[in-house]
Order: C-alpha cells, then sequence, then structure tokens
C-alpha cells in the first residue's frame, strides 16, 4: 500500500468541514454547522464566504450566478448575487430532526442526496434524486448517516456510503431514468480506520474516501476491495476529498473538530482546516444541476 504525503492548504476552523469541490478555478467547501459556503483560488488566498442561514451539507454548481443547495429544511437553488435562496424541495420536512448530506449531480444533470437524523437514528434517513424540475424519488431507503457517492465513469455505476455500515455499496445505475439496480457491496472498512465518509474517484475508477475518525484519506479498489493507497492527515476526523485544479490531479481534504474535546484540540491543531496532496493520479470536473426555465418555486430570505 502506498503512503502519500499532505501538506496544508487552508489553514481554518470549520467545525465541519465538507463537500468539497472545484469550479472557476476555485476549491468551494461548506461549514455544515456554521451555515457557510467558503472558496478560496487555487493558492489557497482571496477567500470568499456565503452565509446560508442554516445548516447546508452539500453545493452543486448550476451556473456563475446560481448554486444547487442541500440544507436542512430541503434542496433549494441559491442566488449568489442577493443571497435568495428558492426552496425546490423538502421529502423530510416532517421528520424531526432531519438534515441533507452528501449530495452530487449525475452526468445527466439529476443532484443525488442524502438524509441522517441529527439524534442518530437507525434507518431514518434515505438517498434521494431530485430533477430539473424538483421532483424528488426515493433511490434507496432505509439509511442512517447518508454520505460519499461517484459514479464510473461510464456512469453505469453509482458508489455509495451509509457510513455506519462501514461499507462502500455499488448499484447499477440507469443513465436515462436515474434509478437503483440491486446493492452489491465492494468494500468493507476495517473498525481500526474509522467510518468511511466523504468520496470521489480517480480516472482508474478508485475510490479516494475520507475516514472519520480514521485520520486518513484511503484509496480503495471497487474491483477487489483492497487499500491501494493511504494520505496520512493530521487530523482523526477526515470528512471528504475531491479532485481538482487545473488538471484535475490534486486531491483536496477537509476535516472538522466538531465533537472534539479541549484537550484532542490541543493534539489536533490543524481539527477545521483544508489540506492538498498530489496523489498520481486525476479525477473528473464536477458535474452540474440541470435546471428548466420552467421551474416555479416560492422564495425565502
Amino acid at each position: 500500500m502506498r503512503v502519500m504525503e499532505v501538506s496544508v492548504f487552508v489553514r481554518d476552523t470549520c467545525q465541519l468541514g465538507e463537500g468539497p469541490f472545484w469550479f472557476e478555478d476555485r476549491l468551494w467547501w461548506v461549514d455544515i454547522e456554521a451555515g457557510k459556503l467558503h472558496s478560496v483560488n487555487g493558492s489557497g488566498g482571496d477567500r470568499a464566504s456565503l452565509s446560508m442561514g442554516r445548516r447546508i451539507g452539500a453545493v452543486a454548481p448550476i451556473d456563475a450566478e446560481h448554486f444547487l443547495v442541500a440544507l436542512e429544511d430541503g434542496i433549494g437553488i441559491f442566488h449568489r448575487a442577493s443571497g435568495v435562496i428558492d426552496l425546490l424541495a423538502a421529502p423530510e420536512k416532517n421528520q424531526a430532526g432531519s438534515r441533507f448530506n452528501d449530495g452530487k449531480c449525475d452526468a445527466a444533470g439529476r443532484f443525488v442526496a442524502g438524509t441522517l437524523n441529527m439524534a442518530g437514528r437507525t434507518g431514518a434517513s434515505a438517498l434521494y434524486s431530485i430533477g430539473c424540475g424538483g421532483a424528488v424519488e426515493v433511490l434507496h431507503a432505509p439509511a442512517t448517516i447518508s454520505n460519499g457517492l461517484a459514479w464510473s465513469a461510464d456512469g453505469a455505476t453509482l458508489y455509495y456510503i451509509d457510513s455506519p455500515t462501514r461499507e462502500i455499496a455499488a448499484f447499477p445505475y440507469d443513465q436515462e431514468t436515474g434509478r437503483l439496480g440491486a446493492r452489491s457491496v465492494v468494500v468493507r472498512v476495517p473498525d481500526a480506520m474509522g467510518l468511511p465518509d466523504g468520496m470521489d474517484i480517480d480516472r482508474e475508477g478508485n475510490l479516494w474516501v475520507g475516514h472519520w475518525g480514521g485520520d486518513a484519506v484511503r484509496c480503495w479498489s471497487p474491483r477487489t476491495g483492497e487499500c491501494l493507497a493511504e494520505v496520512p492527515v493530521p487530523c482523526s476526523q477526515v470528512t471528504s476529498c475531491c479532485f481538482g485544479g487545473p488538471e484535475w490531479d490534486l486531491l483536496y481534504i477537509t476535516t472538522a473538530r466538531v465533537g472534539l474535546n479541549e484537550e484532542q484540540l490541543r493534539q489536533e491543531p490543524l481539527a477545521g482546516s483544508l489540506f492538498v496532496c498530489q496523489p498520481g493520479v486525476s479525477g473528473f470536473p464536477v458535474k452540474k444541476f440541470e435546471r428548466t426555465p420552467s421551474v416555479s418555486v416560492a422564495s425565502e430570505q
């Protein structure tokens, strides 16, 4: 197994850094608990922040003026200039303590995102598909902590993590309908490596996974289930990663400090920071959410 070096990209104190993606020659990520979307340029400078006013789990770009945002109370379109959010869908509005977590778009522009229950209720959540007009479909249920998502290069397989299972699952993915086939398990993560969290895929078809409580990003083969590489991170709560940079050959890593006590924070002064490494492979550009001009929504500040 290869072991790779990592360096600090942005020194930060995110409570729950998550959902990184590369767009407009910038790295974007969320601090879920702070309800903010942050971005920096390729050198880690020129920082900008956008506030959502509530927890935000994930973001997908639409165009230069809009983002699709997965919030604690539903899915909406965020207008970057005004800060207005147009709510598209709220499939769990009647479920107390539920919020959206990780989410990404497929090649057709659908947004696939899952939820979790903040009280930790087992099996209380699900994985959803949100179409361009806001139509919602349940793809997979039950789930407990819906997390990492990645598609194979041909779009025919969706890889998915429900963290407490300690598994990376694979589903046949119908690109015409966005529906899933039968679940299979391609990776089982040993207890000593922590919980699998956010995920990306490289051009060789291998999965790069942040390990919560596991002090690393690890690269897994979905063909053999083998751990191929490890990127040690000086933080225990490694949350997610993405490929980015002009050549998509840099791996950016987010971390968290939520839940760490004072002694742990003294031992992990970089908890909540962002890191970067050169893994020797490249990934794919982020997929955008596709919407039609006929979308009709109610605006909220």
